[in-house]
């Protein structure tokens, strides 16, 4: 089979460090994945319309895209009763409800990977009649995602004094692979293509030495500057998304005086952003950082 007519790649990945899990349609693994996905194009939405007062048949209208439900039907093969169940068990302890979300990822073959965030809401009650033969165990699993995008993998564009190879964004919570553009000169006008169906909220990180960070949005006019001095290996975060500063000690918005007046923790729109970072007092040592990732209606 040609990889244009291969069918969706899916894996689940468990809460924490556990391996993932595949779900592939070669029926030689421990779970295979059957015909009949649902829930992976567009989400759920919901359409109000509101009478306006102040004209004849006029109205307002909203959408608001809503949770969905994806379906993964699976076959657990083993070559007995034990290796059925422990796969089975294995399911069980990625989705189990008190662990939080687990994490869905959906490709097409030789394209890059989609996540969602998904938790689970039915499949594995342990119906052992019918769909038990031992040696196999059929599953309807559904899987219920709160926030209906998927996301793509994490895009990193770092700035320097002059241009060299890009760092890699340090997360304190999880192995951070990103994706790593091209990297930009301070001072200069940078043009990045967001790639996304939505707007990306991203992630800057500072770390010194450097002095007096502003980052503009050519655009828009958008901007942000930190009024601070930041000795070798000092960082500060500003993130997009939950609207926060923060560094290793200051984690309750203690560094919003460090903001200057008028400065907006901006979001990027898809299609073309011209970005300028201006600094001073960098050393090769220095960094400032954006890191986003896409946003999709749809899983492929």
């Amino acid at each position: 089979m040609s990889q244009r007519n291969a069918p969706p790649l899916v894996r689940l990945h468990p809460v924490g460090a556990a391996e993932p899990i595949s779900f592939t349609s070669t029926g030689l693994d421990a779970f295979t994945l059957l015909e009949g996905v649902e829930g992976i194009g567009l989400p759920p939405v919901d359409h109000r319309l509101t009478e306006r007062s102040g004209g004849y048949g006029s109205i307002l209208r909203s959408t608001h895209l809503k949770e969905r439900e994806i379906f993964v039907p699976l076959k657990i093969m083993g070559a007995n009763q034990e290796e059925v169940l422990t796969a089975w068990r294995r399911l069980l302890d990625a989705l189990h409800p008190s662990r939080g979300s687990a994490r869905l990822e959906v490709r097409l073959p030789g394209a890059a990977p989609r996540f969602i965030d998904v938790l689970y809401k039915e499949g594995l009650k342990g119906e052992f009649g019918q769909k038990y033969r031992k040696t196999h165990l059929s599953v309807g699993l559904t899987l219920l995602a709160p926030h209906p995008l998927f996301y793509g993998e994490d895009h990193l564009l770092s700035w320097s004094p002059k241009s060299s190879e890009g760092k890699h964004f340090v997360s304190d919570s999880q192995p951070f692979f990103p994706v790593i553009l091209t990297p930009s000169t301070v001072g200069e006008l940078t043009e990045i293509t967001i790639e996304s169906d939505q707007n990306v909220t991203p992630v800057w990180r500072i770390t010194g030495p450097v002095t007096d960070v502003k980052v503009t949005h050519q655009e828009s006019g958008a901007f942000f500057q930190v009024r601070e001095t930041f000795k070798p290996g000092e960082w500060m975060v500003l993130d997009v998304a939950t609207y926060d500063v923060f560094d290793s000690v200051h984690t309750r918005g203690e560094l919003w005086d460090k903001v200057a007046d008028g400065s907006t923790l901006f979001q990027l729109p898809p299609g073309k952003n011209t970005i300028r970072v201006e600094a001073t007092n960098m050393t090769d040592a220095s960094g400032i950082q954006l890191v986003y990732k896409p946003t999709y209606l749809r899983g492929i």
